[in-house]
């Protein structure tokens, strides 16, 4: 999150108290998760029988309903304007910011081995005292993010946890390792 404020990008980060705890600013989340993907992976490969690993040539954004009881429905921009869940001014910034993001991110995930396939982010608004900002809330971690190996497009994160506890389990440690092997 503070290399995405040195970008510009505000969130909802404050101050990093310690490794397990931080203070955080209060968000107004918008009802929506925001997917960006650059990878054919999920509901791309089942909706559209694209083959897994099917690079697009440009990201592609979607949008979900949050919830859990109602599955997480794919909704699109006309129904969260109609909605009036967000303004057509903050919908096209959460669009702008998640690309940003998304360039970032994969850049970082490049420089350690990783190939970041997809992400999920949630966005809000906060009143900074003259006008409402649109602001990422919540994490940026392997558990919102499909993760491929680049050399073998090896899943991991997340992703893994779902078919194979174990794997998965693993794959965190890799991720862990290759994040401070580069750290170094």
């Amino acid at each position: 999150m503070s290399k995405l404020d040195m970008l510009g990008i505000d969130n909802h980060l404050i101050e990093k108290i310690n490794m397990r705890e931080q203070l955080i600013q209060s968000v107004d989340v918008f009802p929506i998760q925001t997917i960006v993907s650059s990878v054919a992976c999920g509901r791309l490969v089942q909706d559209f029988s694209l083959e897994e690993g099917y690079v697009l040539d440009c990201p592609i954004i979607d949008f979900r309903v949050k919830g859990r009881e109602l599955k997480y429905p794919i909704i699109n921009e006309h129904q969260i304007l109609n909605f009036g869940w967000l303004t057509n001014t903050e919908l096209q910034e959460v669009k702008k910011k998640a690309i940003r993001i998304y360039d970032f991110l994969s850049g970082l995930f490049i420089g350690i081995g990783i190939r970041i396939v997809e992400c999920i982010l949630e966005f809000g608004r906060v009143f900074n005292g003259e006008e409402f900002i649109v602001m990422l809330a919540d994490e940026i971690s392997p558990d919102n993010c499909r993760l491929w190996h680049i050399n073998n497009n090896e899943k991991l994160g997340i992703e893994l946890m779902y078919v194979d506890q174990e794997k998965g389990i693993k794959s965190y440690q890799i991720i862990t390792n290759l994040l401070k092997d580069n750290a170094q």
